[in-house]
């Protein structure tokens, strides 16, 4: 059981006229009936919690006696205070845990709940409307698309050598038969879980990590291990020693505009991280899905290519994926990788869904074909995108700390005095704004006085969210510091 989740929700009720001890007891009945919490689960001592929400032990006392009188806790001997059978259809701890990592308030699903605020959570493009419109046009394919089954469980012929094409250009030499066509990365990298990880076997993560990738990783009960994130990508040094300890069977890395600082791994440390992999026996999962997006200039080669030059192999397979840079409707993503390995992953696919939609990979095929011209707009308007949301924040934020990225499409925002984001992120919803903690992208569940950012939404919007959060922060200050609102410019 989260505290963090349960603080934020405590927070969100704050000025309601429930006393706290209900919300809370409210709160846990939830998840107690939807299943997060199953049968002959124990909860926290009643001074733990109190300590974990910041609390008075009598509120929890008073909470856990609400729900002992609605019989859905009881007091065992020996074992404190556990959740009462017969009052959730899940039956044990691991539907229950999936319950848990998949609740709208969690990891990567909390960043795509549709709501009617301004939403500052996911981080994609603006939508289609500059893409050449002739790429969508299907009507000349259709004749042809009637006459195929349309099961390509690798992926179309024609968008497997666009992929290879624009890979070739882009990064190191690759042919089609490299490629596997997924359902958009997040699919990429749960295949790659899923057929390497075994149950609670071990996987070592940059400490600040995409969401997607870290609930892919606890969905397979993955032993996570994580790595320092420091001003310029992940600590290789740190990286080095704890694959030496731990001995994972998979390294996950994204070295290029990491997410969610934004930062590059300079060229120097990656090819003294391509020198120290091939004595780790680890396979390594380089995420390139937003490499493609840089505010300044490009990024290094990848880890394959700097391997590739050396004349060497890095045991690696590389996941990109259209959505970042092309449109997240068109849910392509791709694996690049050695045939065996491939082929299995090509099997675990086919199992989960046969294979990717057609039409869409007609369109990124066409797309990348023009890729090259495409980018170019899309990052001058990254660029105008993020010029207004910084100019924004720097003005009715100053106090807000944060580091230009080098690519990417989120900033990484540290809030002042360690307060923390859980509070702001209930009073920036309360005033139409939506944005998502910082432990959403942390492994271990820290860095709650960070925030993470995007810079997605356009610029007039963008200024009015800012606004909006200023006010929040104002109301957040006032409530929890004393201290009074920052003077604006």
């Amino acid at each position: 059981m989260e505290a963090a989740a349960l603080r934020a929700s405590l927070t969100d009720d704050a000025r309601g006229e429930r006393p706290l001890f209900r919300v809370l007891a409210d709160e846990l009945a939830e998840r107690i009936r939807e299943g997060e919490l199953a049968a002959d689960t124990r909860l926290p001592a009643e001074r733990t919690l109190a300590r974990q929400l910041a609390v008075s032990r009598g509120t929890v006392v008073a909470a856990y006696d609400e729900l002992r009188a609605a019989g859905l806790v009881a007091t065992r001997q020996g074992s404190g205070t556990v959740v009462a059978r017969g009052h959730t259809t899940l039956s044990g701890p691991r539907e229950a845990e999936l319950a848990r990592l998949l609740r709208s308030d969690h990891g990567l699903t909390s960043l795509m709940t549709p709501g009617t605020a301004i939403d500052m959570r996911a981080a994609h493009l603006p939508d289609l409307r500059d893409l050449p419109a002739a790429a969508f046009d299907l009507a000349p394919v259709v004749p042809d698309l009637l006459r195929s089954h349309g099961y390509h469980r690798d992926g179309t012929d024609r968008l497997r050598i666009a992929i290879a094409s624009h890979l070739t250009r882009t990064d190191r030499p690759t042919s089609p038969e490299e490629i596997l066509v997924t359902t958009g990365a997040q699919q990429a990298i749960w295949l790659v879980v899923c057929l390497l990880v075994e149950r609670g076997g071990t996987v070592v993560v940059p400490e600040l990590c995409y969401p997607g990738a870290l609930d892919a990783l606890r969905s397979t009960d993955a032993r996570i291990r994580s790595v320092p994130v420091g001003p310029r990508g992940v600590d290789v040094d740190a990286l080095d020693r704890i694959v030496r300890t731990e001995q994972p069977r998979l390294v996950y890395l994204d070295p290029t505009a990491q997410n969610p600082t934004g930062r590059t791994m300079p060229a120097h440390a990656r090819r003294r991280l391509v020198r120290l992999a091939p004595e780790w026996s680890t396979l390594v999962v380089e995420d390139n899905t937003l490499a493609p997006i840089h505010l300044g200039n490009p990024p290094p080669p990848s880890l394959s290519a700097i391997a590739g030059e050396a004349g060497g192999e890095l045991p690696v397979m590389t996941v990109g994926s259209a959505s970042k840079w092309l449109w997240g409707g068109l849910r392509v993503g791709w694996i690049r990788g050695p045939g065996p390995l491939l082929e299995r992953l090509a099997r675990m696919k086919a199992v989960m869904d046969l294979a990717s939609s057609v039409p869409g990979q007609i369109i990124a095929a066409r797309l990348l074909d023009d890729a090259d011209t495409i980018l170019a707009g899309r990052l001058v308007e990254v660029r105008r995108r993020y010029d207004a949301l910084a100019d924004s924040v720097s003005q009715l934020l100053p106090d807000w700390e944060w580091t230009e990225p080098d690519g990417g499409l989120s900033l990484w925002v540290r809030l002042p005095d360690g307060a923390s984001s859980f509070d702001l992120v209930a009073e920036a919803s309360r005033n139409g704004v939506a944005v998502a903690p910082g432990p959403v992208s942390s492994t271990e569940s820290r860095h709650v006085d960070h925030l993470r950012l995007p810079y997605c939404q356009p610029p007039d919007v963008a200024r009015e969210a800012v606004a909006r959060l200023a006010r929040s922060w104002d109301e957040v200050r006032r409530r929890h510091t004393g201290l009074a609102p920052a003077a604006r410019v």
